[in-house]
């Protein structure tokens, strides 16, 4: 098929040429860019790393999603009794408040 490839492709294909000191910069630039970028959308959507002795979750409710956001005594009270009250979270509300509770490391009761 004539036309196909330009002229001494296969050979230009096979030549290996190192970057210029310029072109590794500006990958290096574009790289860090990237990063730094998609760190700080992770950061601003997450709402940041977690927080010692807190519980932030989002349980399921009868109108959609309910935030639970405690800190302190109250979040320490609520994880040490959360297998006491299985009927105010449910079965699935039980699951997720005990995974905040390890994320917030409070001990689950």
């Amino acid at each position: 098929m004539p036309g196909a490839m330009p002229p001494d492709h296969a050979r230009a294909v096979r030549e290996h040429r190192p970057l210029s000191r310029a072109q590794r910069r500006l990958a290096l630039i574009a790289t860090t860019a990237v990063i730094a970028l998609t760190t700080v959308v992770i950061l601003l959507t997450t709402g940041g790393p977690p927080q010692l002795g807190c519980i932030n979750t989002y349980l399921p409710g009868a109108m959609g999603a309910e935030a639970l956001h405690e800190c302190g005594s109250e979040a320490r009270q609520t994880c040490a009794t959360l297998h006491d009250s299985f009927r105010q979270y449910g079965q699935v509300g039980e699951l997720i408040m005990e995974r905040a509770c390890r994320t917030g490391r409070l001990p689950v009761g």
